[in-house]
């Protein structure tokens, strides 16, 4: 049964950042792929549920180039809705290289700062913003928020307000990158207001204790259990 067939049980927005991927030996042989932390939660739940009533629509900013273009392409064909998308003239998609050495642990490189997606929040508006009274759930990350200027940051919390007004709910996964917020208070403080406007937040506990300068697990436990919060998942890899 196809999509348009279903009656839609909710919609989801995910914002974040899409990077072509350069997998392979430094000057030699590299394969191309793209990823990105927002990105790949948007496929694996058009996977799961997008035949279920789930619609999946992904918020980002992509260039006019050819990779925007696959990129695009490849989405639609995940179920992966467009409507949230935005086009920047000039720009191209953030680039990031891996290498993986003999014991299987991989070093990324990362060429992003003019990547179109920094840039969602440029113009007076957004189609998030514009259809936010249509989405039911809006699911972004600690990157989501790195890529973001102040003014970027601030609307984005206020569409997350505005879609709590009717109902919505919001996820925050805190997915820190410390090479993204050179100034640490800075993180912790804009962390803090994504956690007071979430109704779920997903931790990784390593990631957490890493951006508070916690050295003791049962410490950063009961510190993300008494966050202001509905629900709160705790990711521990193996454990």
């Amino acid at each position: 049964q196809g999509f348009e067939e279903m009656k839609r049980i909710c919609r989801v927005a995910l914002v974040g950042e899409c990077m072509i991927e350069l997998r392979g030996r430094i000057f030699g042989a590299m394969q191309q792929a793209f990823g990105g932390d927002t990105l790949n939660t948007a496929v694996y739940l058009s996977r799961l549920a997008g035949h279920k009533g789930v619609e999946v629509s992904y918020a980002t900013d992509l260039g006019s180039d050819p990779f925007s273009d696959a990129m695009i392409r490849a989405w639609e064909e995940e179920g992966i809705d467009m409507r949230l998308l935005k086009r920047e003239s000039g720009r191209m998609p953030g680039l990031y290289t891996i290498q993986v050495d003999e014991n299987g642990e991989r070093t990324f490189h990362y060429w992003r700062d003019r990547s179109a997606a920094k840039a969602y929040f440029s113009p007076p508006s957004t189609p998030l913003e514009e259809q936010i009274e249509d989405i039911d759930v809006l699911y972004f990350s600690g990157i989501s928020l790195a890529i973001l200027d102040s003014a970027g940051r601030d609307r984005l919390f206020k569409a997350a307000e505005r879609l709590r007004a009717h109902g919505g709910k919001v996820i925050y996964d805190n997915n820190y990158r410390p090479r993204l917020w050179p100034v640490t208070v800075e993180a912790r403080a804009w962390y803090a207001l994504a956690y007071e406007i979430s109704d779920t937040v997903m931790v990784t506990l390593d990631d957490e204790m890493a951006l508070f300068g916690i050295t003791d697990e049962q410490k950063a436990l009961e510190r993300v259990l008494a966050l202001p919060c509905q629900e709160v998942v705790i990711k521990r890899g193996s454990q």
